[in-house]
């Protein structure tokens, strides 16, 4: 009888090694997946956190800056310098000198209730119909905040820089 050649048949030792090398390759692939697998939700949690609060940061800003320019309407339309003024010149310069003061303003304009710009900033828009525009229509009814590019009449342009 002849004896099995050592080299067509694996060792005791050989066929242990080759089971807990892949037993250990298994657990940390496991492993990794795993800590892939809470890494990402965690991260998505964080961003989505950030996210929350950075809309709230923002949404606060927003009421922040209506709320002031509700109170510089209110405080230019109760000012003696533009209610006591006779000419759209007058109120011109009452509103000029406002504008330096707010420099966030592109346009500060004086209507009268038909619609019509009575006085504006650098004489913009002075004279003419606004009637149609969404700000004047629904600032009629309730204090209104809008767009800027929906300021101009069609056809007219803002100031420069007046852009959102």
């Amino acid at each position: 009888m002849s004896k099995p050649s050592p080299t067509t048949r694996p060792r005791l030792t050989t066929l242990v090694t080759v089971g807990v090398s892949a037993t250990v390759l298994l657990t940390v692939l496991s492993l990794l997946i795993l800590v892939d697998h809470f890494a990402l939700n965690y991260a998505r949690r964080e961003a989505q956190q950030r996210l929350q609060q950075l809309s709230w940061q923002m949404r606060d800003a927003l009421n922040g800056a209506v709320r002031r320019a509700t109170g510089d309407v209110q405080l230019l339309g109760s000012l003696p310098s533009v209610r006591a003024a006779r000419t759209p010149a007058e109120v011109r310069q009452a509103l000029e000198s406002l504008q330096k003061t707010f420099p966030d303003y592109a346009w500060i304009g004086l209507v009268n209730p038909q619609g019509k710009v009575v006085a504006g900033t650098q004489g913009e828009l002075e004279g003419a119909d606004v009637s149609g525009r969404p700000w004047f229509r629904q600032g009629r009814r309730a204090l209104y905040a809008g767009e800027a590019a929906s300021a101009a009449p069609a056809g007219q342009k803002l100031p420069v820089g007046a852009e959102p």
